[in-house]
């Protein structure tokens, strides 16, 4: 609900109202579900106000500012809002249906959803503003700056009412460049909406989460055929993908698809990616500690002395393969190999339980990712002094050849 205290402030005028909110800059403005109908609001300061269901039928808005407001599902049936600022404001789903937003910046704002029917929108400015599945039914976008608008299969152009438009902002770019549409001219030029989806990304995209959700989505209409038609690079970093579908498919079904696959898929890959630097971290703290310790009781020990340590698990020290126990004697190739052999074969069985179908390239990146560089360091010197054999007996069968090729690639890397 509204907060009285505000919406008595806002009763009393304009005058006191932008006084007070000039005072109080910082606080929100809650002023949801509020009954102004026909209210004289010329000129208000409402920036970031919470107006959402507000009814605001017949109201005079005209030069008001309501940029960042939130406005969704705001009754502005009749408003006059020209000239009103409306940059980033949420419009969603508001029935605007007979107001006047003649000269209205509508940059960036959501029109998605909105009733905007017979509405007057002549020298608006709809700069990336977005209007998928928005209703212009009948409205007059004459002298309206449609700058990189967002609009979809389901916006609604039907008897609109437009001489001409601009491309870019500033009145630069006219369309046509000389005279005026001829009826029905302006719903043709927009009418490739109605055989395409547009997938529009306003916040980039991952292209590789792109390209798995839309296999999935081909293979989910496996009876529709389904191509990209274009791929459209956007001021702002946003993407337009524009998918060619069969006229009769149902476009909406398929745009809220594809949307949620592409989020889907876009979720799995940041989860997969936080999972991998968490166990490389954890990875190469152990790595880090191991090391240590292992160098230390090494160069604190005589020669020829073997030093038996409990670990769990099978690790594999210079005599050979020990069940529970690191064994570490005065052959520093064998052992530095055997190190890291037990290492690398330790990595890549995590590595087949978590992700079983790595390719041999990311079993290469993700070992090398979590074995320290004086580790790999030592190894390619003892590879060089034993050749392939030497660690070929340190790894089970099913290890040998990536293994191998892991540490041949330290080696050429």
């Amino acid at each position: 609900m509204a907060d009285r205290e505000q919406l008595a402030l806002l009763l009393k005028g304009v005058k006191v109202w932008n006084q007070w909110r000039s005072e109080n800059f910082w606080k929100n403005m809650n002023l949801s579900r509020p009954n102004l109908s026909g209210a004289d609001l010329s000129g208000a300061d409402l920036s970031g106000a919470f107006l959402s269901d507000a009814d605001l039928s017949g109201a005079n808005l005209r030069v008001a500012d309501l940029s960042d407001a939130s406005l969704s599902d705001a009754g502005l049936d009749g408003a006059d809002l020209s000239n009103a600022n409306l940059r980033v404001a949420d419009l969603s789903d508001a029935s605007l249906s007979n107001s006047n937003l003649s000269g209205a910046a509508l940059s960036g704002a959501d029109l998605s959803g909105a009733d905007l029917s017979d509405a007057v929108l002549s020298g608006a400015v709809l700069v990336r503003t977005q209007a998928l599945a928005t209703t212009f039914t009948g409205a007059n976008l004459t002298g309206a700056c449609l700058e990189n608008w967002h609009i979809n299969s389901e916006t609604k152009l039907d008897n609109v009412i437009c001489e001409y438009f601009y491309e870019r902002q500033n009145k630069q770019e006219r369309r046509p460049r000389s005279g005026s549409f001829k009826p029905g001219e302006f719903v043709a030029l927009f009418q490739k909406a109605v055989q395409t989806v547009d997938l529009i990304f306003v916040d980039g995209l991952d292209w590789k989460a792109f390209f798995q959700s839309f296999q999935e989505l081909r293979s989910q209409y496996e009876d529709d055929n389904f191509t990209i038609q274009a791929i459209e690079r956007k001021s702002g970093g946003a993407f337009v993908i524009r998918l060619e579908v069969p006229a009769e498919s149902d476009k909406g079904a398929i745009e809220r698809r594809a949307k949620e696959l592409y989020e889907k898929e876009l979720k799995l890959l940041e989860e997969r990616v936080t999972e991998y630097k968490d166990q490389v971290k954890f990875l190469r703290q152990s790595n880090t500690n191991l090391e240590r310790i292992v160098e230390t009781m090494a160069n604190n020990q005589p020669k020829n002395v073997e030093v038996e340590m409990n670990f769990p698990g099978t690790v594999y020290g210079a005599a050979g393969k020990v069940a529970g126990n690191m064994i570490v004697n005065a052959s520093p190739e064998k052992q530095s190999l055997a190190e890291a052999a037990a290492e690398i074969q330790k990595l890549l069985k995590q590595l087949e339980e978590t992700n079983p179908t790595a390719t041999e390239a990311e079993q290469k990146a993700f070992v090398t990712a979590a074995i320290p560089v004086t580790v790999r360091q030592r190894a390619v010197a003892a590879l060089e002094a034993g050749g392939k054999a030497a660690i070929e007996e340190f790894l089970d069968n099913p290890y040998v050849n990536v293994g191998m090729a892991i540490v041949e690639g330290w080696r050429n890397g």
